[in-house]
């Protein structure tokens, strides 16, 4: 690197001396390990086909010289890695990046500095997006992906990697793997810091926790912007992702505002019903079908086909037909089929609003007086994490999971529809409009929409989480007045799914989903200094004056 530090990396080249194209990804997860890359490609299968492929430990981790902290070098480590590749005699002078989750985000923070040679991108679930928001949602800290990640996927191998250079913490070594063991103990701690895990392991394993946990970057501080990408990108995403949203928006902001016409052009959009890292016709408690798997995508070809027909059209000029292909392609849950699209969001939808009534959700509009149904939050148990876009501990299932037993609990309120006799299909960005009263100053407000199968099974489709402490986005709370109303937005990020005939919609309300999210405190005071957590009392109201309604974008 351009200050002296070595980054180790494993090159696998076709036969012969080439010159080739080459594929780069980078890594924090261990470059040996080999399903880090193969979740996207099949190395070998890429290098029998010509591409000589590079898989590299990102600074500070594993093998790599350096300091680690997410993302901080990644841009400059990216451009000058790339050119180290350019100028070797097996290099044919273009490169390509690929990879899932921080493996993507390090192919858009390396293109951002616009390094010479690199010519295409295909980044899977791109944590953040260009922004950084994979710390917080709706203004409340993702303490469970924060501290799922930061104990299992970077403390632990820190602690060893230490050890080598300092016998003495290999005794460290099983106490972080203890408090991997013991997270949901730790997470339930007040005031949250010092963080255990991360602070008190050898020496201190890096300050980005104690920072997130502070809000100190909320608002999120864009880590790049759309306009510095000049090269196209075939991006990945999954309905039921933590990176969700952030990806489609880095889709629309590339087609918008890169920075060439070919990345505005040819950039293009694969949306399955995947959890993160994981891409299979199975997620969480619902089966999608071998149409989903990347082994079988559409009935076509695998993942690493899909990504060498990119590659080929991108960097060796072969039209492969991918160009001619819908620029968006989604995985429809419901009917269990992909569908093309010329853009994202759709332009065929229409916004179809659902007013909520006592314990009923519908299209008809609510009419004269009613009581606000009450919903809280007890501080010792919190409404449980159940199912969605998770990246935490595997006692967590990703993805749709039956959420009956929260529905039984009295902390939350449940509306639902009648029986479909059509077919209700909703493609885009699906909302709530709340009317809410709180008797603290701060509290959440927790959605989910849920498809209730005919046989009674109650799966989250979407959802959503508001800090009304922060619901203008400042990063200065705005406390709340107790007892008034505020009307506030819930943004449920986005989905493709048919609610077939025979099935009904749900859509459940609570305060808290923990530990996905940390507990409001109720005070307004951060959980990183809290020594209690208050018990809320809040009141949803839905009356003519106070129309609480789900919003969903509605294919004809």
């Amino acid at each position: 690197m351009r200050d002296g530090v070595e980054l180790v990396s494993d090159v696998y080249r076709p036969a012969g001396d080439g010159p080739h194209p080459v594929l780069l990804t980078r890594t924090p997860y261990d470059r040996t390990f080999p399903t880090n890359a193969f979740h996207a490609i099949d190395l070998l299968a890429m290098a029998l086909a010509g591409y000589a492929c590079i898989v590299q430990d990102v600074r500070g981790r594993f093998e790599s010289e350096g300091d680690f902290e997410t993302y901080t070098h990644d841009a400059d480590d990216g451009f000058d890695t790339i050119e180290w590749l350019v100028a070797q005699p097996w290099c044919d002078g273009r490169v390509g990046m690929f990879g899932t989750s921080y493996m993507a985000q390090t192919q858009m923070l390396a293109a951002s500095r616009r390094p010479p040679g690199l010519t295409a991108l295909a980044p899977f679930q791109s944590p953040g997006g260009s922004t950084g928001n994979d710390r917080y949602r709706g203004g409340a800290l993702q303490l469970g992906l924060l501290a799922s990640w930061g104990v299992g996927a970077i403390a632990i191998a820190e602690v060893l990697r230490r050890a080598k250079a300092d016998p003495s913490l290999w005794l460290e070594f099983a106490a972080a793997v203890d408090d991997s063991d013991n997270l949901d103990e730790h997470m339930r701690r007040l005031p949250l810091l010092p963080w255990p895990p991360i602070d008190e392991r050898a020496g201190g394993l890096g300050p980005q926790f104690d920072q997130t946990a502070r809000f100190e970057f909320y608002p999120p501080v864009p880590r790049f912007a759309a306009s510095e990408i000049e090269v196209p990108a075939l991006l990945f995403a999954g309905w039921h992702d933590c990176f969700l949203q952030a990806d489609l928006d880095l889709f629309t902001a590339l087609k918008a505002g890169a920075a060439s016409d070919e990345a505005r052009r040819l950039t293009r959009l694969v949306v399955g019903p995947w959890s993160h890292g994981m891409s299979a016709g199975a997620v969480g408690e619902q089966a999608f079908g071998m149409r989903a798997s990347s082994l079988l995508l559409d009935m076509k070809e695998n993942i690493t086909r899909l990504h060498k027909r990119w590659f080929d059209a991108r960097l060796l000029g072969k039209d492969t037909g991918i160009d001619a292909e819908p620029t968006v392609k989604v995985f429809v849950m419901g009917e269990n089929r992909w569908r093309g699209f010329d853009a994202w969001p759709p332009p065929s939808t229409t916004e179809e609003w659902f007013p909520l009534a006592d314990g009923s959700l519908s299209r008809d509009a609510v009419t004269g007086a009613a009581e606000p149904s009450v919903f809280r939050l007890e501080p010792d148990d919190p409404v449980p994490t159940r199912g969605g876009g998770l990246l935490m501990g595997a006692q967590y299932i990703r993805g749709p999971v039956d959420q009956l037993r929260n529905e039984q609990r009295d902390d939350v309120l449940v509306f639902t529809s009648e029986a479909l006799d059509a077919p209700l299909t909703v493609i885009g960005r699906v909302g709530f409009t709340a009317f809410v009263a709180a008797e603290t100053v701060d509290t959440d407000v927790v959605v989910k929409l849920c498809d209730i199968h005919p046989d009674g099974r109650s799966l989250n489709v979407v959802d959503g989480i508001l800090r009304l402490g922060r619901r203008n986005g400042a990063a200065a709370p705005e406390l709340l007045t107790p007892g008034e109303v505020y009307e506030v937005e819930v943004d449920m990020w986005s989905t493709a799914h048919v609610f077939l005939p025979g099935h009904r919609l749900r859509l459940l309300v609570c305060a808290s989903d923990f530990p996905r999210y940390d507990r409001n405190t109720g005070s307004g005071v951060l959980t990183a200094d809290a020594t209690e957590i208050l018990p809320q009392v809040n009141r949803l109201y839905h009356d003519a004056d106070h129309p609480s309604r789900l919003r969903l974008p509605v294919v004809s």
